[in-house]
């Protein structure tokens, strides 16, 4: 009669722990569906910088929530001697959170340093000085190419392109219109040109 009550009990807490491991695997699947579409991976009219950040940490707060549920979980495979499961969907979400918040945080840097170079005069641009941090940012661009997915991202296009066209353009200034020997009916024809004046 003991031996009964045990198996019954055994078999019971043995389908619970299933069940759960069940459960867990469709809610990674969900939260992998929910994360690939709706990751702050573009850049739009609706996502800014702050926006982004603010979305990247609520993933990164819901996958540490599975996370501390998969360790909970362990004591009930470990019963019924149970392999330790992966989760890759799980896995593959925190892996592009973490690559995600680099390349914004790139964005990030990039326009604050964009903003500081805002409001210099014209003449007192440095250009190849200018051209030199540019080419700073395309080298920490070309680290993240070693992850294809992060190609297809519109906010890592967004900021590559921003910094090629930046330095293509400062290197244009400084082989071209910040020399000194630019004479003044040439500022006359670009004023004319642009159709706006501006300090030299």
């Amino acid at each position: 009669m003991a031996n009964t009550i045990i198996v019954k009990h055994y078999q019971q807490l043995k389908t619970e722990v299933d069940n759960t491991i069940e459960d867990f695997k469709k809610e990674c699947t969900d939260n992998k569906t929910s994360f690939l579409n709706n990751a702050p991976k573009a850049v739009d009219k609706g996502m800014d910088n702050l926006k982004a950040f603010e979305k990247l940490q609520t993933y990164k707060g819901d996958a540490a929530g599975l996370r501390s549920r998969e360790e909970d979980m362990k004591f009930g495979l470990e019963i019924f001697n149970y392999e330790p499961i992966n989760y890759p969907e799980l896995t593959l979400v925190e892996k592009e959170i973490e690559l995600l918040t680099k390349v914004w945080e790139l964005k990030d840097d990039w326009d604050k340093q964009l903003e500081a170079w805002k409001d210099i005069k014209f003449m007192d641009l440095e250009a190849d000085q200018m051209a030199d941090v540019a080419c700073d940012y395309q080298d920490k661009c070309k680290e993240f190419l070693a992850d294809k997915e992060v190609k297809d991202w519109g906010v890592f296009a967004h900021v590559k392109q921003s910094v090629d066209k930046f330095r293509q353009l400062m290197e244009l200034l400084g082989e071209t219109l910040l020399k000194k020997s630019i004479r003044d009916r040439h500022w006359k024809e670009l004023r004319i040109e642009v159709k706006e004046d501006f300090d030299e």
